[in-house]
């Protein structure tokens, strides 16, 4: 889920608005300095060209958008849709500036008028449910023997993801622990399920 989500006008790099709806929450002042400091770090040395989309924070990612003045920071757990996670952060931008254009124009730092846009990000967000997928994971379904290898059913690295397919581990959990990109796991994870060995399932507890 998208656990806390905070607004941030970058001309002033104050956090005019903030929501939780779960437990991963920031200090809104270090969040709002901190992500400030870093767009105006990757505009100077990639002149204006680089923008980070995606902070991996290992237990979580922090989503970003910055469009026309506005920056949208959003705690969101490491298994949700990060594309609808964006878009949704995108539309709630969009709508900011439109519903705000004139207030902006001549802003003066009261904050009190944005209140009642946490009904829009609230409803936009589904409360911080609309990124959440269902979580699947990958599990043996029959034990690979220990001479796979040399038999030529597999090669080494498939051997290693498939031992790890445990029922509980998640396809980044795997890619993680093995030190392997999440997106060869995945073709390794699909070719395992293709020749019988694996099933995707509900984790288990």
């Amino acid at each position: 889920m998208i656990h806390s989500i905070y607004l941030i006008i970058a001309s002033s790099g104050l956090c005019v608005l903030s929501r939780r709806y779960g437990e991963i929450t920031f200090d809104e002042d270090l969040i709002a300095g901190f992500l400030t400091a870093l767009k105006d770090f990757t505009t100077e040395v990639t002149a204006g060209r680089g923008v980070i989309r995606i902070i991996d924070m290992k237990e979580y990612n922090v989503i970003l958008v910055f469009r026309e003045g506005i920056m949208l920071a959003a705690a969101a757990d490491k298994l949700d849709d990060k594309n609808i996670a964006m878009k949704s952060l995108e539309i709630l931008v969009q709508t900011f500036n439109e519903k705000y254009q004139d207030e902006l124009d001549k802003w003066m730092g009261n904050i009190s008028i944005f209140e009642d846009f946490t009904e829009i990000m609230d409803r936009q967000l589904q409360e911080g449910k609309i990124a959440e997928v269902p979580i699947r994971v990958p599990k043996l379904v029959k034990k690979i023997p220990k001479m796979a290898v040399k038999m030529g059913l597999m090669d080494e690295a498939l051997l290693k993801v498939g031992q790890l397919c445990d029922g509980k581990r998640t396809v980044e959990d795997i890619a993680e622990e093995l030190g392997m990109p999440e997106d060869e796991v995945i073709i390794k994870v699909d070719d395992l399920e293709q020749m019988g060995w694996v099933e995707m399932v509900s984790p288990e507890e």
